[in-house]
């Protein structure tokens, strides 16, 4: 394998002349222990094999937009034609059953989350379910929005914070959700109030490290206080 070696090596050279130029550079007011040569080992990955898994023995096929495990180990696929399970063996799918109040409502499955409770926060085309695993009945959750947020629009994203509240962002403003109580707040985009979030397109949300949250909008990224709701 010379050729392979060869790259290899030069690969290891490169990365040793980015890790020295960076030392001998000077920094403007940094203390001279501030950068520190590192050795990054070059692993090789020649022996991992990908199992290609078809959709093909499933009821329901389509495009898969997001996975999550839960708590008992299943895979669960959202796709834009339903909702599926995965044991390692073989697919369940999830649909929506007109005459059972308790089957999951959307279709197009665009978001997916497991909460610290072992809930499966399932997030479509304006609908958000809550799947209890226990009993297996989809707890519909968002239609409750409705009245004070406006139409719901598209769930794109779902998360949970430190405190336990369940965070959706969706086509028309951020949704919080107490899972204790079921209370619902909206945070919404307000032309004359630049404190509010930049648009109602919410994307992402992301609670960093130091209790910050992030949301990802349309056409900005704004730091929400969830103790004012200002941006």
């Amino acid at each position: 394998m010379p050729e392979r070696s060869s790259v290899l090596g030069f690969v290891h050279r490169a990365l040793r002349l980015v890790a020295l130029t960076a030392i001998c550079l000077p920094v403007y007011g940094a203390t001279p222990h501030a950068v520190r040569s590192v050795r990054v080992p070059i692993v090789d990955g020649a022996d991992i094999r990908f199992e290609h898994l078809s959709l093909e023995p499933a009821t329901v096929r389509g495009i898969v937009n997001r996975m999550v495990q839960d708590d008992q180990g299943f895979l669960w696929f959202g796709t834009n034609h339903g909702l599926l399970r995965y044991d390692a063996h073989q697919f369940r799918a999830f649909v929506h059953d007109p005459d059972d109040p308790n089957s999951v409502r959307g279709t197009n499955v665009s978001a997916l989350f497991k909460d610290r409770s072992g809930h499966l926060w399932v997030g479509s085309d304006q609908n958000v379910d809550r799947y209890d695993p226990v009993n297996g009945v989809f707890q519909h959750v968002l239609p409750d929005a409705a009245n004070a947020c406006g139409p719901a629009g598209i769930a794109r994203d779902i998360t949970q914070d430190r405190d336990g509240f369940i965070w959706v962002a969706t086509d028309n403003g951020l949704v919080r959700l107490d899972p204790s109580t079921s209370k619902l707040t909206c945070y919404q985009h307000r032309q004359d109030d630049e404190s509010s979030i930049g648009s109602n397109l919410i994307r992402t949300m992301l609670e960093s490290r130091d209790g910050s949250f992030w949301v990802a909008t349309s056409v900005s990224l704004d730091a929400l206080d969830r103790n004012t709701g200002r941006v």
